[in-house]
């Protein structure tokens, strides 16, 4: 076999993986606002402390209803800023009960300010394309919906 047939197989090959993995990290979940609506969003999970810290730096663009959503292990006050990230987002912070407590809308590409509610009881932030929570109604009070076994969102799901 030559060379460029074994480098060609492992290109195929590792694509591949790339593709499950990142099939198997995304996840539905939806925002139920207090009139009842009802969106859906298929999101990435940042668990891990070197997740929170990539986030969605270096992303380019986002499909208009995906999304990243950082679960933190128990509870605490967070703050997000746009290091190396590309695009807007708006940064919408879920407390304890997964209730929406506090939106920043469209933060700034680049921007160090760090962002977000003077509250203790984060327990996860849904980063969303900057704009779509205004387009969409979604405002504080909104309930994060999600299958996750993990242990702050727990109290959501279905």
């Amino acid at each position: 076999m030559s060379s460029l047939f074994i480098f060609r197989k492992i290109i195929i090959c590792l694509t591949l993986l790339i593709s499950i993995t990142v099939c198997q990290a995304r996840e539905a979940l939806e925002i139920e606002m207090p009139s009842g609506k009802r969106e859906a969003f298929f999101v990435d999970y940042a668990l891990t402390d070197a997740e929170h810290a990539k986030g969605l730096m270096f992303v380019k663009d986002m499909p208009e209803n995906a999304g990243m959503l950082f679960v933190f292990p128990k509870p605490r006050r967070t703050q997000f800023w746009m290091r190396n990230t590309l695009i807007p987002l708006d940064m919408l912070f879920f407390d304890t009960n997964n209730t929406l407590v506090h939106i920043v809308h469209s933060a700034t590409p680049h921007d160090l300010r760090p962002q977000g509610p003077n509250k203790d009881n984060i327990c996860s932030v849904l980063e969303l394309n900057g704009g779509t929570a205004e387009k969409l109604g979604i405002a504080e009070g909104s309930k994060l919906l999600s299958n996750s076994t993990q242990q702050c969102l727990q109290s959501s799901i279905k």
